[in-house]
């Protein structure tokens, strides 16, 4: 059986993408994890970053990570995890 789960309404970026978090989602059949591109852009441009400088911190094309934005295409566990790190405080 697969489930799917979109991010619940107010919820952060941080607070989803929480190691824990993913952990507990797995450990509940949670199969894929969907983010808003909205909130994904909005957490983006709060830190400072341009689109091209986030793909290059966490490793993927700037096109792919203009798709996650635009809610064409979903992350993968690995990609979350590391929009996390970058996501989680301002650049200077």
């Amino acid at each position: 059986m697969s489930l799917e789960m979109e991010m619940p309404e107010g919820l952060n970026l941080e607070a989803l993408f929480a190691v824990r978090r993913i952990a507990w989602l797995r450990r509940q059949r949670v199969t894929r994890i969907i983010i808003d591109g909205d909130k994904l852009r909005q957490a983006r441009e709060a830190t400072g970053l341009t689109m091209r400088a986030l793909a290059e911190r966490i490793g993927v094309s700037a096109p792919y990570l203009c798709d996650l934005e635009k809610n064409r295409r979903t992350a993968t566990d690995a990609t979350i995890l590391k929009l996390i790190d970058a996501l989680k405080e301002p650049q200077e």
